[in-house]
């Protein structure tokens, strides 16, 4: 059997800010990440992934696979593109590429012509665009992201797929309410709190292991709350909406994301938002999710304003952000990686790296930020890895390149 490689295409950048400091790989779907989908997917245990050289040490935090390894070619490759919202296995034959569109689900080599391909510098991100025209293209009809607010629309998908491996776990009747048991699965861990009401009439509510649900809040599904993850007393958690492990969440919240170890511990409206691991939104933080004309949101990418094509879109908020007390986030904003907010209404698009106040924006004081870094995660009981001081430096160095060019921060 070919040896199974997840990778990383040159189309990450797409997804920025998510992918400053993770592969498209590790993105959340659920309470999964994609690569966990994926590993359910393939007709094997992959033989490891690719990634940036720079980002392997946080990918090692995050999975079991080799990282970067050599390419074993003896019984073919098949490489599958890691922006994949596998939903089930596909039929892959050598000597194709499935496609959809422009894009591309897997490669396929046997192992003549893998045995033909150099595959020094396999780990860079555009290695696989002259493979695929070598091979025999097959339309297949797949999920492949192509822009962050993609994520949004896996979720409901994910969570469904989720519940129907895991199937329904219901505690002993407690002093809580829960509608649709049927659709309810509890860990044997999972405290709940008295005056909670889990409402599965629309869809699965999943509580990971160690998940806290406190005293009134109520969650109503398709929802999955992560390993470990707390959600606060009088919290409205609604609707599309994946909280991965360790958060933090109160408020309101509706279709969002939080990958994993986020804070939204106070009230505040978040609405089909995608919030990075690390960030911490401060209290009264709001993202508008709808525009006064009702019309498509747009978010500021790469220097462009972007069509999402949705009439329901928030904000895009980075790794490491922090957004400070009483914002309000337009709709179809961004926040970069590690910025700082200090101001209630900020333009629509936030550099990474960067203090905005009212006075303007100024770049982060790199040694403070990397200090920072290590305290807030040393209060999850998490030790940074030594090599963050020079991830930070160099994303910070990446980010400046690609996000100066960006010109329009107000709604066209």
């Amino acid at each position: 059997m070919a040896a199974i490689y997840v990778w990383e295409d040159a189309r990450f950048e797409q997804l920025y800010p998510l992918t400053y400091l993770r592969p498209a790989y590790l993105l959340r779907a659920g309470l999964g990440t994609l690569l966990e989908h994926i590993r359910r997917a393939v007709p094997s245990a992959p033989a490891g992934v690719m990634a940036r050289s720079l980002l392997a040490p946080l990918v090692a935090m995050e999975t079991d696979l080799p990282i970067n390894p050599k390419i074993v070619t003896k019984a073919g490759v098949l490489l599958i593109n890691g922006r994949w919202f596998a939903t089930g296995p596909l039929t892959m034959p050598e000597g194709t590429a499935g496609v959809v569109g422009d894009d591309w689900v897997w490669l396929h080599l046997t192992a003549e012509q893998a045995k033909q391909i150099d595959w020094t510098g396999a780990e860079h991100a555009d290695f696989c665009t002259l493979i695929r025209d070598h091979l025999t293209q097959v339309p297949v009809t797949a999920t492949v992201l192509a822009y962050p607010w993609q994520l949004l629309d896996v979720q409901v998908p994910a969570i469904q797929q989720e519940f129907a491996r895991l199937g329904p776990a219901v505690p002993a009747p407690g002093p809580f309410h829960i509608l649709n048991p049927a659709q309810v699965h509890i860990a044997a861990d999972v405290q709940i709190a008295p005056g909670v009401v889990l409402d599965a009439t629309g869809g699965p509510i999943i509580l990971a292991a160690g998940a806290q649900v406190k005293a009134n809040a109520v969650i109503t599904g398709p929802v999955a709350i992560g390993t470990n993850s707390i959600v606060r007393t009088l919290a409205d958690i609604r609707e599309g909406t994946v909280l991965g492990p360790e958060c933090r969440v109160g408020g309101e919240v509706i279709g969002s994301v939080f990958q994993a170890y986020a804070n939204k511990q106070h009230h505040g409206f978040v609405g089909q938002t995608y919030v990075g691991a690390w960030a911490n939104l401060g209290a009264g933080t709001t993202t508008s999710n709808l525009k006064n004309t009702y019309g498509n949101v747009r978010v500021p990418l790469g220097g462009v304003n972007v069509d999402t094509g949705r009439t329901f879109m928030g904000s895009l908020i980075g790794e490491h952000a922090k957004v400070g007390i009483g914002t309000y986030l337009s709709t179809g904003s961004v926040v970069g990686v590690a910025s700082h907010l200090a101001l209630s209404r900020p333009e629509k698009f936030t550099p990474s790296f960067a203090f905005t106040t009212v006075r303007g924006v100024k770049p982060l004081d790199m040694t403070k930020a990397i200090a920072l870094t290590r305290l807030v995660m040393s209060r999850r009981h998490v030790v940074m890895p030594e090599a963050m001081a020079d991830i930070l430096t160099w994303t910070q160095i990446i980010a400046f390149t690609n996000e100066q060019t960006h010109k329009g921060h107000a709604e066209k």
